[in-house]
């Protein structure tokens, strides 16, 4: 498929879109070739013992440390792994990572080490995912070490693997650093969710609702980050009571599905389908389900996390039928497909690295779940958010369009005041607003016909335009100023103190007036009469007869007017 075929995409984005992709395809390569580690050096101070793990005493039985459960009896409660230790130097550590099993290490019988944490009816049962470190004395030296694992759920969460021996600070280091790519993802996908969130408040237009739909993908890339970041299992290292990073873990997998759906709500309307409400007020119920039972005690989050993984499943197929939907109608209508094709892609991408993580998961555990799945949502994230994105930038093009639509609608093309529409509209508000009263000024301009037939309606034109700006720069700045006919004004004034207004108004109007005069641009002076008028009771037949008044008196104000040119 050629991009520069997918609708009215510039050359300079489908640029932009080839360099993000590359920089993925960049990342990828790193990640599966990125081999080196510590324990390729000549002399390593540490090692991995995991294929030295034994289920016997007497080391005959090998055991696979990633089907632990296949070990275990179905009633089982307890697993027993055991280990012969070499010649050991001085602090020599052990560290093995344990998930969902309390663990009891013993050497030849005697009692070194014990999972423990403090009560608190707020965690899960579980003491969760966390790392092992325990310093062994030169005096273990080729003694038998047996690890029993108590365990919390079921023999199919029953986890210990990673077990290294040697030095303490290196095993550490080691660990963190070939994490590094898993780690900067992690934090990249939590970037761009803040950028998201961001771009979504900046771009909000006041005109037309462009909607929310980046602020929830960037709350769903904000999730799904912290969530990767967690399944590099790095932070367990220096957080003693590893608890609180797996209730964390938990919350983030159980809210993790809304923020998609409504990411298609502000994009596609998609509530208007009964069973999409239906299926977000099931999954809102269940998030609560998950706090209270937390609270109370009465289940885990772990023993509930299947509804989330079944509906985060859910969302995505539905995710992808109304894709493939839209895609197929804006195809029928020859429209723009640029940015259903973007999300195609993502999801594609995300759909790709899930089978491939779930694939692994079936195998056994796993100290990173996230491995495959946080590089398919960094494209899944990026490519939506460049979706929406040019979504957003074509409601905000409507909205600009609008606003010089409404101008055009509302606004005197001569004089740029309100036109009669704008006018009529007004009065509308008047009658059913809360406002106690206002101040009406009705303004007609003098001997407009007798400049257009003597020297043309351009010299007639800017003589409206001058009355205009004169109305504008006195009565206008206090309130609304209206073109209602050829050379006929209308000023609305909304304040308390109504009289004195109009008096400074007034008073500044004449001197502009004056001032304009000193130009001689016309053939006659400039003279606009005036009538003013308080309405109070904001009724049609008050605000009626007010008009009125002022209309009156501004025909008083134009006699006196025409009488003082003629005795002149």
């Amino acid at each position: 498929m050629n991009i520069f075929k997918l609708g009215k995409i510039r050359p300079i984005h489908a640029c932009y879109l080839l360099s993000l992709v590359g920089i993925c395809i960049l990342l990828l390569c790193i990640q599966f070739t990125n081999n080196h580690s510590y324990t390729d050096l000549t002399a390593p101070n540490f090692m991995v013992i995991d294929d030295d793990i034994r289920l016997s005493p007497d080391g005959v039985k090998s055991i696979n440390l990633r089907k632990l459960g296949s070990y275990c009896e179905p009633d089982c409660k307890t697993l027993t792994l055991y280990y012969r230790l070499p010649e050991l130097k001085k602090d020599t550590t052990l560290m093995y990572r344990s998930k969902d099993v309390y663990t009891s290490l013993y050497v030849d019988d005697t009692l070194i080490y014990q999972t423990s944490v403090p009560d608190s009816r707020f965690y899960n049962r579980s003491p969760g995912n966390l790392w092992n470190i325990v310093t062994l004395d030169e005096s273990y030296s080729g003694a038998l070490l047996s690890l029993n694992l108590d365990i919390v759920y079921d023999t199919s969460a029953i986890t210990a693997d990673s077990f290294y021996l040697g030095d303490g600070t290196n095993i550490i280091l080691n660990y963190v650093h070939e994490r590094l790519f898993a780690i900067f993802i992690s934090m990249f996908i939590i970037l761009i969710g803040v950028a998201l969130i961001i771009i979504d408040f900046v771009t909000q237009n006041k005109i037309i609702q462009t909607g929310h739909a980046l602020l929830y993908l960037g709350i769903d890339a904000l999730l799904t980050g912290m969530w990767s970041f967690s399944e590099t299992n790095t932070l367990q290292l220096f957080v003693s009571d590893q608890r609180i990073l797996q209730l964390i873990n938990n919350a983030l997998m159980v809210a993790g599905t809304i923020p998609l759906l409504l990411y298609m709500d502000y994009l596609y309307n998609v509530f208007q389908e009964k069973f999409t409400r239906f299926f977000c007020m099931f999954y809102v119920t269940y998030i609560w389900i998950c706090l209270l039972s937390q609270f109370i005690g009465i289940f885990d989050m772990h023993d509930l996390l299947i509804v989330s993984e079944l509906s985060l499943l859910i969302g995505f197929v539905v995710f992808w039928i109304w894709i493939i939907y839209l895609y197929i109608v804006l195809k029928r209508k020859c429209e723009d497909t640029t940015p259903v094709v973007l999300q195609m892609i993502g999801l594609g991408a995300l759909f790709t690295t899930t089978l491939l993580s779930l694939s692994t998961l079936i195998t056994g555990d796993t100290a990173d779940r996230a491995k495959f799945v946080r590089v398919g949502m960094l494209f899944f994230i990026i490519f939506l958010a460049i979706s929406s994105q040019i979504q957003t930038n074509r409601l905000l093009a409507q909205g600009m369009e609008y606003n010089v639509i409404k101008n055009l609608a509302y606004k005197d093309g001569l004089t740029s005041l309100g036109n009669r529409t704008a006018y009529l509209e007004r009065l509308e508000f008047y009658t059913h607003s809360d406002i106690p009263r206002i101040g009406i000024v009705y303004l007609d301009i003098n001997n407009l016909k007798q400049v257009n037939d003597q020297q043309g309606h351009e010299l007639g034109d800017k003589l409206i335009q001058t009355g205009a700006s004169i109305i504008q720069n006195s009565f206008g700045i206090y309130g609304r100023a209206y073109r209602i006919g050829g050379d006929e004004f209308c000023v609305f004034i909304e304040d308390i103190h109504l009289s004195s207004i109009y008096q400074t108004a007034a008073m500044s109007f004449q001197n502009l007036i004056e001032e304009a005069n000193k130009d001689d641009s016309f053939p006659v002076p400039i003279q606009i009469a005036h009538g003013f008028a308080i309405c109070e009771d904001l009724t049609s037949e008050k605000l009626k007869n007010s008009i009125a008044l002022a209309d009156h008196a501004m025909y008083e104000n134009k006699a006196q007017l025409k009488a003082s040119t003629a005795n002149n």
